[in-house]
């Protein structure tokens, strides 16, 4: 038992587990959207207490603390959505959503594997720390990317989808080079080439008509 406690392994774990869920209540904190609304405090605890369930659950074997962990925040986000809609009065569900997204990213980084020697942290745990900062950059720039949506025309947005649909599909397909005679060519960073000249070019249009003559 004193092992487990005194495991830097444990230590990581809750400081990740915790600041997965604080980096999202971070932004939603200084946003103040709502009368009551949760912080870096709930955000992170509420994380916290998925990181503690999931670790306890592999060392124990026990479904039964996991159950429990995801029956009392499922409660929580509930309790949490009855009194935005009755007591507040107001529409969205993104707090609840990021609300719910904490608690796993908190189970997925207790649930990881132990990382390999050398190494500090494991894969499920690099995995939580980027989707939250990717959700707090999406919550952080929400009124910059509905600006951008606004400007994008239903021909634009369009071209924006068969865009996405030729870096799907081709990506997986597409090989690494192709013998011709005596010549390798390097189709892959060709193909990669291309994508990200495309990419660039249509951001490059969006921020053209948006910003016009302005800024650099």
């Amino acid at each position: 038992m004193q092992e487990i406690l005194l495991s830097s392994d444990l230590v990581i774990r809750c400081l990740i587990g915790f600041s997965v869920g604080a980096l999202i209540g971070l932004e939603r904190q200084k946003r103040h959207i709502e009368e009551s609304p949760g912080g870096v405090r709930s955000f992170g605890l509420l994380s916290l207490f998925g990181t503690i369930s999931a670790y306890t659950y592999t060392i124990t074997d026990n479904a039964l603390i996991l159950i429990y962990a995801i029956s009392v925040s499922t409660i929580l986000i509930g309790v949490q959505v009855v009194y935005k809609m009755f007591r507040t009065m107001r529409k969205g569900m993104t707090t609840s959503i990021v609300l719910a997204i904490s608690f796993v990213l908190g189970t997925i980084v207790g649930l990881d594997e132990i990382p390999a020697p050398g190494q500090l942290i494991g894969p499920l745990q690099v995995f939580a720390m980027t989707v939250s900062f990717l959700v707090f950059l999406v919550l952080g720039f929400k009124q910059e990317f509905k600006a951008a949506v606004e400007v994008i025309t239903r021909e634009e947005m369009i071209s924006a989808v068969e865009l996405g649909v030729l870096i799907l599909f081709l990506w997986p397909l597409m090989p690494q080079t192709v013998q011709l005679w005596t010549i390798t060519v390097p189709t892959f960073q060709i193909y990669l080439f291309a994508i990200i000249l495309l990419s660039i070019s249509f951001v490059n249009y969006i921020l053209v008509k948006k910003f016009r003559g302005r800024g650099p």
